[in-house]
């Protein structure tokens, strides 16, 4: 994972120390949640203006892009109490598609699996065993972030009932 950050010294030839802290779901059967911290030291010349440049484009390449009419999420439905399924179009010639979701506070979430891809559609479905009791999803919105063949697009949607 790449996260891109640009930082500016405020006076020239100065050192620069960048501290920051966060947290992140590892996922691979069930996602793990992982708290980091980091600090460096970066030095007045540490990086060229055109090595900077360079890892900024493809850490910017990498991330999601905008869902459209060709890949997208274009419905989610809570079927059940604790089940959703979400179909979504992808590109053509789709090998692998895969979902992932930022949950609410205090929901934990299975990983979504493709339970079938025909063509240019594909639907997921996503188990919601782990959230709280007392959570409602209906209505409820959810950024969802739709892989295919490594290529993401991300966006809001909003659950709704059958």
């Amino acid at each position: 994972m790449t996260l891109p950050i640009a930082i500016e010294p405020l006076y020239a030839n100065k050192s620069v120390m960048v501290k920051t802290q966060g947290l992140v779901g590892i996922c691979s059967e069930i996602c793990v949640p992982v708290q980091f911290s980091l600090s460096m030291d970066v030095g007045p010349r540490s990086v060229s203006k055109r090595d900077e440049a360079a890892a900024l484009f493809a850490a910017k390449a990498s991330l999601p892009g905008r869902a459209h009419a060709g890949f997208s999420i274009t419905d989610v439905m809570l079927e059940e109490p604790r089940l959703l399924h979400v179909k979504a179009t992808i590109p053509e010639n789709t090998q692998k598609a895969e979902l992932f979701v930022t949950p609410p506070d205090g929901w934990y979430l299975t990983p979504a699996s493709a339970k079938q891809i025909d063509g240019r559609h594909v639907r997921f479905e996503l188990p919601l065993n782990d959230i709280p009791t007392s959570a409602n999803a209906a209505n409820q919105s959810l950024t969802m972030t739709l892989v295919a063949d490594g290529v993401a697009v991300e966006q809001v949607v909003t659950v709704s009932r059958p």
